[in-house]
Order: structure tokens, then sequence, then C-alpha cells
């Protein structure tokens, strides 16, 4: 048997807190032989984990006892006001969990510790759970998977017909890859050969698709301001910059025309993720998931008049049961209000604000 051992002791047996509450309980220690303790200390704190990198906050530290052990059971209580606005978080990527770590100092001896993980939810306490909208979100990513192949395949179709038309009379792309030919013929044979003569006759669509996905993205930038150059003061504002589940997002849409214009349609969406970011090696990489998706249609007129003021109100309600914003770093969940505006002749313009969910206290 050990000289020293710890165990924590919740005095809430289920070890489910919300915030605003006090956690109390106690360090259990049983010595078996005397031992000097230069410092028993419990230890708040949380701590993520998952496909980002690790880190942890808002330690809080309490000293319970320092001096001289004999034989037998000691037990020495604690509590801590849970007022972090951070809470437990279970997702896909990213998860956040509360500890206490008991801790003595114990000179030329290896220190005797123990953690123990607890519950810690918003008011009212809720099930624990990684909020998920599966019919929406999937919906959601197979509209954004064919938005961007349009994206591409539109700018490819219009290289291609420019590659038929410039080089209909000539065998510089083919020339271009010739020695390609020359160096299968020589070493490798028939079979190699026939190889080389398909790249031979395929490798000239690699800069059209190059240079289709630059003008997918060139096309995106120019239609947004060329919108904002038509649609003068074209913005939206929030009634406010943070939010509490239950309440409602309110934010307007505006602008003053510069011609007669027609709208096609447009959308606003309420969007949260898991953003983590994995810092291994050296390289950098961010993962993110979608954890919750709603959109609405913006109520504008079909026409736009030159130089008559357009306004439209856009509302959200804001779920009891979302998870908060938070940012630890690496680690961050994130809330957006993204605009999508379309008009007629293929303009369209993409907005996108930052929006703060706090815990409902």
């Amino acid at each position: 048997m050990k000289a020293c051992e710890l165990h924590i002791v919740f005095e809430q047996a289920d070890k489910t807190f919300a915030l605003g509450d006090t956690l109390r309980g106690r360090v259990v220690v049983d010595i078996t032989k005397t031992t000097q303790c230069n410092g028993l200390n419990v230890n708040l704190f949380w701590r993520t984990h998952g496909r980002g990198d690790t880190n942890t906050g808002n330690e809080k530290s309490q000293n319970l006892f320092t001096g001289e052990w004999q034989p037998g059971h000691y037990e020495y209580p604690f509590e801590y006001e849970l007022a972090e606005n951070k809470t437990s978080y279970h997702g896909e990527i990213i998860n956040l969990d509360w500890y206490l770590e008991a801790t003595a100092d114990v000179p030329w001896a290896f220190d005797p510790n123990i953690e123990e993980d607890f519950l810690l939810l918003s008011r009212p306490l809720a099930e624990d759970y990684h909020y998920r909208q599966r019919a929406q979100i999937e919906q959601r990513k197979r509209q954004k998977k064919s938005s961007s192949i349009l994206q591409v395949i539109f700018p490819f179709l219009f290289f291609s017909a420019f590659a038929i038309f410039f080089f209909k009379d000539t065998e510089f792309m083919f020339d271009l890859f010739s020695p390609i030919n020359e160096y299968f013929d020589q070493e490798h044979g028939l079979f190699i050969s026939t190889i080389g003569k398909f790249l031979d006759n395929i490798f000239w669509l690699i800069p059209l698709i190059i240079g289709a996905v630059m003008l997918g993205f060139l096309f995106r930038y120019l239609s947004g301001k060329q919108v904002e150059k038509l649609l003068a003061d074209l913005h939206v504002t929030l009634s406010k910059s943070e939010y509490q589940p239950g309440e409602r997002i309110e934010a307007t849409l505006s602008c003053t025309p510069q011609r007669d214009l027609t709208v096609e349609n447009c959308y606003a969406q309420l969007i949260g993720q898991e953003v983590a970011v994995d810092n291994s090696g050296t390289t950098s990489t961010t993962h993110k998931h979608e954890i919750y998706f709603d959109e609405v249609s913006v109520s504008l007129p079909q026409n736009f008049n030159n130089q008559v003021p357009v306004s439209s109100e856009i509302s959200f309600e804001v779920p009891d049961n979302i998870p908060a914003s938070f940012s630890t770093g690496q680690n961050s969940i994130k809330w957006s209000l993204k605009l999508d505006l379309k008009l007629t002749r293929w303009l369209r313009w993409l907005n996108t604000t930052t929006i703060r969910i706090r815990q409902k206290l």
C-alpha cells in the first residue's frame, strides 16, 4: 500500500452542475506512515481535446493543508463558485471537459495526485449533447457541393471553347508535350508509349482546369464588388453583437440602388461551426464541422428602383439548447449570420457577420 493515497469526493454524487452553482466536495487522504506534505492543493480547470491542439484554462487552486501527516485518515473540504462561462461540450471534432485535480507535494518522492471530471452545463440544466440538425446540415452540404461544381464547370467550358478556337489550326498544345512520347518510345517500349500518348492528349486539360478554378474565384469576387457599386451603402446591421438562447437575432439589410434592378432571391443563414487547429509538426491544419444551420428568405421587392432606399428586416430565434460561442486559441465554436443576395445577370453578394452566443444564466 502507498504511503499516501488521495481521493476526491463530490457532495453532489452525479457530478453534474449548472453555471452559478457552488461545487462542494472533499479531498480524502489515507496515510500509512509519517509523511511530510509541503502542500495539499486542489485545482479547478477545463481542458479541450479532439482534433485540435489541447488547451487548458481557468485554473483556480486552493491550498488545503501544509504540514506533517501521521498514519490515519484525513478529509479536507473545499468549494468553488462555478461562474466561468465555458460549459462542458462534447462535439464532433472538439470536446471541452471540466476537472478537479488534487496533488500532495511530498519531498523526495513522486507527488500523489488524483483527477476527476465533472459536467458543467448551462441553466436550466440540459442533457449533455452535441447539437445536430442532421437533415438540414446534409442538405446544406449537398447544396454547397453543387454550387462549387457549377462555379468550376462554367469557367471550364469558357476556357475549353477559347482553347479550341485559338489552337484549332495548330498543334501547339500537343507539340508542347511531344518529348513525353519520344522518351517513352525510346526507353519503355510500345505499352508505356501508349500511356505516354494518352497523357500527351489529356495534359492540355491541366491548364484549362487550373484556369477555370482561378476564373471561378475571380468571378465571385468581381460579382460581389459590382453588386456593391450598384447598391450603394449595402450593409447588414445587427441589433446587438451578443445573444443568448431564447432570444431573437434581429438584423437589417439596407441599400440604395444606383439604377433599376431586378432581384432574383435573397437568403439569410444562421450557421454554427466547430473549428479546431492542429499545429502538430511543422504544418498547421484547420478542421471545421458544421453543428447548426438555419435559413430564412429575406423579404425584398422584386424590383429595385433607382435612388429609392431599400430596407428589410431579418429575424432568427436562438434555440434554447445550442452550445455557446467560445474560443481557446486552437479550438472554438463560432456563430455567424450569412447573407446571400442574387441579382439578375449572375450578380451575387455574399456577406458574413460574426455573432457571439453567450450562456443562458
